[in-house]
C-alpha cells in the first residue's frame, strides 16, 4: 500500500505538467480581429500617436480595445500591426507594458559588472 501512494505521488504530478499547452498566438491574434461596428472605449490621440511611433505604423492603423482610467495613471490595450500591445500611463508619460524608459543599457552594463562575482568577470574578459 505504501508503495502504491508512493507511486502514485510522484506519478500524478509528472502527467500533469507533462500535459501540453496550447500557444497564445492564437488567443492574442483572435484578440484583434474586432467586428466592424465595434466602437473604441474611449478616444486619446496622444495615446494613439504614440503607439504609431513606437510600432512604426500610422495613427489610423491603432485601435484602442481596452482602457482602465486611473486618477493620473491607466493601462491600455492596443492592437498595432494587428499584435494587441499594452501600454502604461504615469501621470502624461506612456510607455509599453514591461519596459522603463528610465533605465538605459548603460545602466543595466554597469549593474551587471556590479553583480558579478569578480571570478566570473575575469573569465568574460579573458573569453
Amino acid at each position: 500500500m505504501k508503495k502504491l501512494i508512493f507511486t502514485l505521488m510522484f506519478a500524478l504530478p509528472t502527467f500533469y505538467f507533462a500535459q501540453e499547452e496550447k500557444p497564445k498566438e492564437s488567443q492574442t491574434a483572435k484578440e484583434c480581429d474586432l467586428p466592424k461596428d465595434f466602437k473604441e472605449p474611449i478616444k486619446n490621440n496622444r495615446l494613439k500617436k504614440f503607439v504609431a511611433i513606437d510600432n512604426g505604423v500610422s495613427e489610423k492603423e491603432v485601435i484602442i480595445i481596452r482602457a482602465q482610467n486611473g486618477f493620473g495613471s491607466g493601462i491600455y490595450t492596443v492592437c498595432a500591426k494587428g499584435q494587441p500591445v499594452q501600454y502604461q500611463k504615469m501621470g502624461t508619460v506612456f510607455m509599453r507594458e514591461g519596459k522603463n524608459p528610465l533605465i538605459t543599457q548603460n545602466d543595466i552594463a554597469i549593474s551587471e559588472r556590479l553583480y558579478t562575482p569578480i571570478h566570473l568577470q575575469t573569465v568574460q574578459h579573458l573569453g
